[in-house]
């Protein structure tokens, strides 16, 4: 079993006000939302390995939005369709302005390209998040492809995602996170 488990939708009691119902809801909202970005974390990997092109694209999305997504015995049921969509066409739209950032996170002298397909796809989807979802905290994206590269890699590729994701938090969206929180070693 990997350590990337689906969040339960069990929720026991009302806590500060909040209903059992909107805990459920958000739980089940939280737990989809994870299982699309798993699922476009291996479809960009699968679009990698064959080339990118608009009509695989479409392909991929529609074999991945068929039926549940996991890893290894990690079934999460349905994720959201729709996040799914816009995080694997987003990374197809804007691949090279993502790869830019992505390289400008590294250290001197390092190229995406040279990075392992699979961790290049997380930092791609994450990177893109961390781009154009002004919505969501910076956190809560970094901690959900660290936790995607829990699931395939050593703690050692999840720290690179941590330090390589939050400089290009940090570029794109100026200084999130607070000092404790940050790496040095990446940046």
């Amino acid at each position: 079993m990997s350590d990337y488990d689906c969040p339960s939708a069990q929720v026991g009691y009302a806590v500060s006000g909040h209903t059992v119902d909107n805990q459920r809801r958000t739980s089940r909202r939280n737990a989809a939302r994870r299982a699309a970005r798993l699922a476009a974390v291996q479809a960009l990997y699968q679009i990698d390995q064959t080339g990118y092109d608009a009509d695989l694209a479409s392909q991929v999305i529609a074999e991945f939005s068929d039926g549940p997504v996991g890893v290894g015995e990690d079934q999460c049921g349905s994720s959201d369709a729709a996040l799914f969509a816009k995080l694997v066409r987003g990374v197809i739209e804007r691949r090279g302005e993502i790869d830019t950032a992505i390289a400008a996170s590294l250290a001197a002298g390092s190229n995406p390209q040279r990075i392992q397909v699979l961790l290049r796809a997380i930092l791609r989807a994450g990177g893109y998040e961390l781009l154009v979802s002004d919505d969501v905290p910076v956190a809560v994206i970094i901690n959900e492809y660290i936790e995607i590269a829990h699931a395939f890699f050593d703690p050692p590729e999840s720290a690179y995602v941590n330090g390589v994701l939050d400089k290009m938090a940090r570029r794109a969206r100026g200084d999130p996170l607070p000092a404790s929180s940050k790496t040095t070693e990446f940046g």
